[in-house]
């Protein structure tokens, strides 16, 4: 599972690991994974961009960086 959250508003959730690499591609870059999960935010949609969603998976932050 994979932990999902916003920073616009209070939605959170989670995913299963399986079901996204079943549903996209495994190579399928980060930002457009973000995009796909986020599409019903109304934040995405907004012309506004101060106030984009800022969708995003906090314990991958948490991760080792990959060379560093």
């Amino acid at each position: 599972m994979v932990d999902v959250s916003y920073n616009r508003c209070e939605g959170r959730g989670r995913l299963s690991t399986a079901r996204l690499l079943a549903e996209h591609d495994p190579e399928l870059p980060g930002p457009e994974l973000r995009r796909i999960i986020a599409a019903n935010c109304p934040h995405v949609v907004t012309g506004n961009i101060p106030d984009v969603c800022g969708v995003h998976f906090p314990q991958l932050s948490k991760l080792p960086s990959i060379g560093g």
